[in-house]
């Protein structure tokens, strides 16, 4: 009997100390003042499908700052390899993904000005970003 009691009593304080642990959590957070709470700020995505006719859309303009690129591999090629290079020539990313991942997203924050985004094995797949200044 003493042992039933006894395993009652651990199970009751544990209860009461993750309760405690919650309760004390919760009460933290509400106490911090709204202007010193991170602000979560909402970031857009643009959406690539890549098919074996191309880049679907082939031209995005969105306004400067971060957003998230995102592209998602539908072409049924192996290994696709994305670049991201201004117009100016200057590559800005590189990654090789193969065929199993079909879905890359990246967030990016281009200054203002055009950019291309292409699949290196396929030349006419290509997508213009447009960046336009504030």
């Amino acid at each position: 009997m003493k042992e039933k009691i006894s395993s009652y009593a651990v199970i009751a304080a544990v209860i009461a100390a993750v309760v405690a642990l919650f309760a004390s959590s919760a009460y933290t957070k509400r106490d911090v003042p709204p202007q010193q709470r991170q602000k979560q700020e909402r970031i857009e995505t643009e959406l690539l499908t890549l098919q074996s006719t191309g880049f679907e859309p082939n031209e995005i303009q969105r306004p400067q700052g971060a957003f998230i690129l995102g592209v998602d591999n539908r072409t049924g090629v192996e290994t696709i390899e994305l670049r991201l290079v201004r117009t100016n020539g200057q590559q800005l990313k590189a990654l090789e993904a193969p065929r199993r991942k079909i879905s890359w997203r990246e967030v990016v924050d281009l200054a203002p000005g055009q950019y291309v985004l292409s699949e290196a094995n396929h030349p006419d797949w290509t997508c213009t970003v447009t960046i336009l200044p504030h």
